[in-house]
């Protein structure tokens, strides 16, 4: 902010500054206080710390620009100081499309996935959106690319968005079963309530979205007659078959080759196998099973 301008920029329910100096004070509610801020990328709104350095830096540098020019005085600040918990209520975007800044959006998206990474059980937050009707964010659903659902139409389930920004920061298990925040009812087939976490201390959130798991001394072998990573048993180890593995642990599907599935040799089937899965197809892993 300079002489001439009076205000800071920033996005809709986006500029907490004022919690600062001007907390809300609830009394004896003071626990149920939430902020929730929003914050989106270039294609909602080619805000100022989009442009200059920020075109041209590595993801580690666009996080470090974003968080010092907006995140970090708007509303980081809230977790930082123990003022409230902070639910980033909103935060998404196009991954597809040919708009000259959906690279930067991608770039975007990588980094507030990876601050909310760093920051997680701290900073909570909600993804947006579900539907297809967000012009400028898109949702999860599509009707372009990707993988058609019982009951979908001619809707798709968007499994670039979901398996590169939203999936990593889901709250799951060691075992990989989904967190939900309900007490009592679990989070779907492949999920538990946050009450069976709490009555279950074995059962430990996973730290990363990448950990694998030690094989103990009693996990398979690998062994060449097994196309590891081959689920769908079409000989081929593809995007089909991540598709394949995210629709058994949704409880879509109930057959599926279950030796070339467990590619940690870990002697269960789970979300870590997934996760390594789409590691190994995005070449980030060079062979399976990975250990």
């Amino acid at each position: 902010m300079d002489r001439n301008n009076d205000y800071y920029g920033n996005w809709w329910g986006g500029n907490l500054r004022g919690v600062r100096d001007y907390p809300i004070d609830l009394g004896k509610y003071q626990s149920q206080l939430v902020y929730s801020p929003h914050d989106y990328g270039p294609l909602v709104y080619e805000q100022e710390w989009f442009k200059g350095p920020f075109v041209t830096a590595s993801d580690e540098e666009a996080k470090r620009i974003l968080y010092e020019e907006c995140w970090r005085d708007n509303w980081a600040f809230i977790m930082e100081k123990g003022i409230s918990p902070l639910l980033l209520g909103e935060w998404g975007g196009l991954t597809e499309g040919g708009d000259k800044l959906l690279d930067l959006n991608l770039k975007y998206l990588r980094s507030i996935r990876d601050y909310i990474l760093e920051n997680k059980f701290k900073l909570h937050h909600t993804f947006w959106c579900i539907n297809i009707d967000s012009a400028d964010t898109g949702g999860l659903f599509t009707r372009d690319e990707g993988t058609p659902f019982p009951g979908g139409r001619d809707l798709k389930w968007n499994d670039n968005k979901y398996d590169n920004y939203l999936y990593p920061v889901l709250w799951k298990t060691d075992d990989g079963k989904f967190i939900g925040l309900d007490h009592k009812i679990p989070l779907g087939k492949n999920g538990i309530s946050i009450s069976q976490l709490s009555d279950n201390p074995t059962t430990k959130p996973t730290p990363t979205p990448s950990a694998t798991p030690t094989p103990t001394a009693t996990s398979p072998k690998p062994t060449d007659a097994i196309l590891y990573g081959d689920v769908n048993g079409d000989g081929k180890v593809n995007s089909s078959d991540v598709a394949m593995l995210r629709r058994y642990l949704i409880g879509l599907v109930n057959e599926i080759n279950e030796e070339a599935a467990d590619v940690n040799l870990s002697g269960a089937i789970n979300s870590t196998d997934l996760t390594i899965l789409k590691r190994y197809l995005l070449r980030s892993i060079s062979e399976l099973p990975f250990k």
